[in-house]
Formats: C-alpha cells, structure tokens, sequence
C-alpha cells in the first residue's frame, strides 16, 4: 500500500484493512507490519504513529460497547444529554457541552486510552504507549506529520474518508 502510486487504490487498501480491524479488533499483526517499515525506513516513524492511531481506533470502537467503566460514563452523557433537553439523535460539540459532561468526556477518553495503551503494550509497542501516555502532544502532532507523510500536503480529503480526523 505504501508504495501504491495510484491514490485512490491506495486509500481503498487502507479502508479495507481499517474495515476488516472493525469486524476483528485485532490490530496487533499490523502495528508489527507498520513497525516493520519504520524500522526498514520505508515510512518515517510519524507514518508509523499515523497508522498506530488509525489501527487502534478499532479497539475503542470495540472498548465502548463493551467495557463497563466506558459503557457507564456514556450513559452518565446521555442522561445529562436529556435532562438537558437534547433528543437520542442530538449532542454538544465539546465547547457546548455543560462543565458535568465535558469532565465525564474527559473521563471516557482518559480510559480509552487506558485500554488502547494496554493493547500497544500487550503487541509489545510499549514505547508507544509511553509516549501517548507521557506526551499527547507529540504523539498526535507525528501521527499528523505522518498522515502528510502517507497522503501528501496536497490532500484535500484527509482523514474524512476514514473517519473522525487524528
């Protein structure tokens, strides 16, 4: 895929891959892949950390409907979300959202990335781990850099066709 030299094949590779980890949250042999080409320096290691948090959003996916501490604190949103008057299909961008759901927010997503940091360390990507626990910052402005890396500054599309952007 990275050497694709057609782009539309190329993102459609990758929507597969990103697909098959929905339907299997198994990301583990294809963080070792992404590693794989870092380390033989055909990706930079920013697209490494690209595709770590692209990979890994299969894990949260899979996290939120089944770990009791996330599923409790979605609950806790959306009772605030009606008490607030919001219907089932309506919620707040972050700025919105009363200070009681942004903490709760907050919450959620520090577990999330409990749970995505346990998964990198169990696939032995522990320095990874490392650095999206001590340094988000870093983390996410490389995965970033690395999207540029993959895609190139002229793409328009970003990460839409894939989902949320990183």
């Amino acid at each position: 895929m990275v050497r694709e030299p057609n782009p539309d094949r190329k993102r459609r590779t990758f929507a597969r891959i990103l697909d098959d980890l929905d339907a299997n949250p198994e990301p583990a042999p294809w963080l070792d892949a992404a590693r794989t080409l870092s380390d033989r320096l055909l990706i930079s290691e920013d697209t490494f950390y690209y595709f770590t948090e692209k990979l890994t959003e299969c894990i949260v996916a899979a996290a939120a409907g089944a770990d009791p501490q996330l599923l409790s604190f979605a609950n806790e949103m959306v009772d605030i979300e009606r008490a607030h008057g919001l219907r089932e299909d309506e919620t707040w961008t972050i700025d919105e959202a009363p200070e009681e759901w942004r903490r709760l927010n907050e919450t959620w997503d520090r577990r999330a990335d409990e749970i995505v940091n346990g998964r990198l360390r169990e696939a032995g990507h522990a320095d990874v781990a490392d650095i999206r626990e001590k340094n988000r910052d870093e983390f996410y402005g490389r995965a970033a850099k690395g999207r540029t890396d993959l895609w190139g500054e002229d793409d328009e599309e970003g990460d839409d066709w894939l989902g949320p952007a990183v």
